[in-house]
């Protein structure tokens, strides 16, 4: 039977929460070497001391941290995150892991017309487990999976990156829906851990724009919807 799964966009932090506590104060550290002001670290000064290199546009201090995260999203999304270049990215692959053992995990598109899409989604599932029982590769048959399959990704970057791509992927109003999902809940996440990095005056902001996606992707809603054909 030829069935899809529908799953979440979501994001989870790898980089141990210690070590990103511990941000603030490594940034400082090398930023001090500059001034050979090492003696003036204290309790309490690691945040003043990244506050004052951001304001002054010095962020290139802020690229002796990194942050690797784990993303969950559509196929077309994923074309988008891997854009930026100054990232490390390890992706699932659809020439090796094979999609006819089970439902199909898509990621659900923000429109209404959802019967449209379900039954789109459903002949393409069918199209790709054909393509394999007549002895198709798992690479040519992957021509006829939608953009909306799920994919994995985990990336990494350094500080400095994360914040470009937090200003043009999740407050960009242009940047795309669920893309701007993905990085503002991160971000998010990101503000409470260090405010002093990753802007804690945008906040509110952040969770106002949060509250406005669709129900369907929100944490408090169920993780999984299994479809099957239709009769």
């Amino acid at each position: 039977m030829n069935t899809i799964e529908i799953v979440k966009p979501s994001v989870v932090i790898l980089t141990p929460k210690e070590e990103i506590l511990d941000f603030p104060r490594r940034i400082e550290e090398a930023g001090r070497t500059c001034y050979r002001s090492e003696d003036k670290a204290g309790e309490g000064t690691a945040e003043k001391f990244c506050c004052m290199l951001i304001r002054r546009g010095h962020e290139s201090v802020l690229e002796h941290c990194s942050l690797s995260v784990r993303i969950v999203c559509d196929r077309a999304t994923s074309h988008q995150i891997v854009r930026h270049r100054l990232c490390a990215f390890s992706q699932a692959s659809q020439r090796y892991c094979c999609y006819e053992g089970g439902p199909l995990e898509v990621i659900r598109p923000p429109f209404d017309e959802t019967s449209i899409w379900v039954d789109s989604v459903l002949q393409a599932v069918a199209a790709y487990r054909a393509l394999r029982t007549a002895g198709e590769p798992a690479e040519n048959a992957r021509s006829v999976l939608p953009n909306c399959t799920a994919t994995q990704i985990v990336m990494s970057a350094n500080v400095r990156q994360w914040r470009h791509i937090f200003n043009e992927r999740a407050l960009n109003p242009h940047a795309q829906l669920q893309t701007r999902f993905v990085f503002l809940s991160l971000l998010g996440e990101l503000q409470e851990l260090v405010p002093c990095l990753f802007g804690a005056d945008t906040t509110d902001t952040v969770n106002e724009r949060l509250a406005e996606m669709p129900a369907y992707w929100q944490k408090d809603t169920e993780t999984t919807e299994a479809i099957g054909e239709r009769s």
